[in-house]
């Protein structure tokens, strides 16, 4: 279905029906009737393209119709159908054998004054029927066989058949109702359980209602009775006829010994309900007793309007607050649940780190003999254990590089342009104490000993120089490993 609408998107000026008017005379005028045929040939098309595409439902709400197209009785696989809003007065009476697979019929809001009895009573897949808002007073005693109806949608029709009584009590009672007196018109009995309300229905509306259904249900409500319209002196007069040549009693015929009708049984079961004094009419005295009893009792006096629409605000307010505690009391106890899994988290990995250091520290048979008997080499320096001074160099290694990383980069790079300086003015020192001693060698001033004295200086100077850079390089080296 969704798929289908989602094809339909370009096809929305077919699903929009003409608006139509009703002329002030009261009679469709011309341009009434080319609206209603514009409606009609954009539901043509609908259904057409739905047939074209393989869907199992068609939407015509809305769609200013005044009569089921032709084109969708033809349509017998569908499954869901959309009438709702639209100025439909009744249905083809082979509506229903028409469309053997329809699961779900949308009626709503039409002007629907009966439904066909001919073929629902046989329908074996009708689930909802909704029926809302329409011109309906009578329901179809043949409804109450589709098993398979568990929605029935009848509200806001001036219905006077099935009684309110029964209607109140949901579709499964209507259903129930409806085929219990099927079953007792079509047996020509009335069953206990009916009530008195089936003296509302005439003879005439319930053989109408059966004809239809007999040939599914394989009854026949009138057998017996087809004989009815002749009297009694006809049965006689010809039955005297057959046998005058005879002697002896002359037998009756069988149509004095037919079954009671359904007025006569109607007739002694209001007499018999009369008697009992169960027809629900009270006598005045009773009227008036319960009169005084109602004059006396002392009914509470509305609320006013105010005071109603106070409590009404005030238990909006207190539904949204307990709402809203309950959506902080959820994120607060989500909060929890992460903070404790988190602390689980780390107790249960410094647990292991603890059990995994005392296993190298005690060099346990579990942990050394897989790794000496690997297929491979390995180094045992990587087996050892390390001491408390290497852990403890580890450990301000890490130190530092925790600071070096939590060092701004603003601030990290004045301490690398102070470093570079530094590298510079002990390259600038080592240059210019290297020309110093090359002119020195070149041009000897004073005597051997004050040169051996100058080589001496330089010499310091040398060294001095290179416990700089060995510094320097280590500095290095120790940033590089970091």
């Amino acid at each position: 279905m969704v798929e289908f609408e989602k094809k339909f998107t370009d096809l929305d000026e077919i699903r929009t029906p003409v608006s139509e008017s009703e002329p002030e005379d009261g009679a469709p005028s011309t341009n009434d009737k080319v609206k209603s045929s514009k409606n009609e040939e954009l539901a043509r098309r609908l259904i057409g393209y739905a047939v074209s595409r393989g869907a199992k439902s068609v939407d015509l709400s809305n769609s200013g119709l005044r009569k089921i197209p032709d084109e969708l009785l033809q349509f017998s696989d569908l499954e869901y159908l959309y009438l709702e809003g639209n100025q439909l007065t009744c249905l083809p009476e082979d509506f229903f054998k028409c469309l053997p697979c329809l699961k779900w019929l949308d009626l709503r809001r039409n002007y629907i004054i009966n439904i066909p009895s001919a073929y629902i009573g046989s329908h074996k897949c009708l689930r909802n029927l909704l029926l809302e808002q329409n011109e309906l007073k009578t329901l179809p005693l043949e409804l109450g066989l589709v098993t398979t109806l568990n929605g029935l949608n009848i509200n806001n029709n001036p219905l006077e058949f099935p009684p309110a009584e029964v209607i109140e009590r949901g579709t499964k009672e209507i259903l129930d109702y409806l085929r219990e007196l099927l079953v007792a018109k079509s047996q020509g009995k009335h069953t206990s359980g009916v009530g008195l309300r089936i003296e509302q229905l005439t003879i005439e509306e319930q053989e109408e209602s059966s004809a239809s259904s007999s040939e599914e249900t394989g009854i026949n409500p009138f057998k017996g009775r087809q004989n009815r319209s002749f009297s009694v002196d006809d049965a006689r007069s010809s039955t005297a006829s057959e046998y005058s040549d005879l002697v002896g009693p002359v037998p009756l015929s069988a149509a004095l010994h037919r079954p009671k009708t359904y007025n006569e049984i109607k007739q002694l079961q209001i007499a018999k309900y009369r008697k009992a004094g169960a027809l629900g009419v009270l006598d005045k005295n009773e009227i008036k007793r319960l009169q005084r009893r109602a004059r006396k009792a002392n009914f509470p006096s509305p609320l006013p309007t105010e005071a109603i629409d106070q409590r009404a605000r005030e238990e909006r307010r207190l539904a949204r607050l307990r709402e809203y505690k309950e959506k902080q009391n959820m994120v607060l106890q989500r909060r929890k649940d992460t903070d404790i899994l988190r602390e689980w988290r780390d107790d249960t990995k410094k647990l292991q780190q603890k059990k995994y250091i005392e296993s190298l520290r005690k060099g346990t048979k579990d942990f050394l003999e897989p790794v000496m008997q690997a297929p491979y080499g390995i180094d045992s320096e990587h087996l050892k254990v390390p001491s408390n001074e290497e852990r403890i160099k580890q450990d301000i290694k890490d130190t530092h590089e925790k600071m070096r990383r939590a060092v701004s980069p603003n601030s990290r790079r004045k301490i690398d342009e102070a470093r570079a300086k530094r590298d510079r003015e002990l390259e600038k020192r080592m240059k210019g104490h290297a020309f110093e001693m090359q002119d020195r060698r070149k041009k000897p001033k004073g005597t051997p000993q004050e040169e051996m004295d100058a080589a001496r200086r330089e010499l310091a100077i040398v060294k001095s120089l290179q416990n700089d850079l060995l510094k320097r390089y280590q500095d290095l080296k120790n940033w590089a490993a970091g």
